[in-house]
């Protein structure tokens, strides 16, 4: 339905701009990271929902043969780089090492975009997507568990998300069945974010 995607799209553009806003105003990295992740997560919707192929870049058909795998990879880059930023984990978390080899494998993955058939690397970013939610989660636990002042803010908005994410791999894997639902699990994540 065109009425929510365009709500969605909405959002996203809100969020982005809001953040950019506070960005300009603070210079705090955390909110940049937060912009480049609302432009990741528009390309991987626009991308998984066709609209992108049919609206925005139908003239570039190469960009919409590797769109949706580049924009889950994006979107994990950048959801990697904001837990890492947002929850202070350099610092704080044991959890830092595993977002940095997900930044690591996120970044290869957008490089084998270019080499991979559609298939297999939508399989390795999916499969990405589901560790890298695990891993942000345990780091999302920790923080509240040692009182950091985010990691309230951070499980409670997130929670939706990355349940949307692993619940979206595990269709790509074919372990949960393939429903409106399950298709677009990680858009419905996002809103709820």
């Amino acid at each position: 339905d065109y009425a929510l995607l365009s709500l969605y799209y909405g959002m996203l553009l809100a969020l982005g701009l809001y953040n950019l806003l506070l960005f300009m105003s603070t210079r705090e990295p955390t909110f940049i990271a937060y912009v480049a992740f609302t432009i990741a997560m528009a390309i991987s919707q626009l991308s998984l929902n066709g609209l992108g192929n049919q609206f925005v870049w139908p003239e570039w058909p190469e960009w919409g043969n590797i769109a949706l795998p580049m924009g889950m990879a994006l979107t994990g880059l950048t959801g990697s780089i904001f837990v890492q930023l947002f929850l202070d984990t350099r610092r704080t978390s044991p959890f830092d090492g595993l977002l940095r080899a997900s930044v690591a494998l996120f970044v290869i993955s957008i490089l084998l975009a270019f080499y991979l058939p559609y298939r297999p690397l939508a399989i390795f970013v999916a499969l990405l997507g589901v560790v890298f939610s695990a891993v942000a989660v345990l780091t999302g636990i920790h923080s509240v568990r040692t009182g950091h002042p985010g990691g309230r803010y951070f499980m409670l908005a997130w929670a939706a998300l990355l349940l949307g994410v692993v619940i979206q791999g595990l269709r790509v894997f074919g372990l949960v069945p393939s429903t409106g639902f399950t298709m677009y699990a990680m858009q419905i994540g996002s809103a709820l974010e």
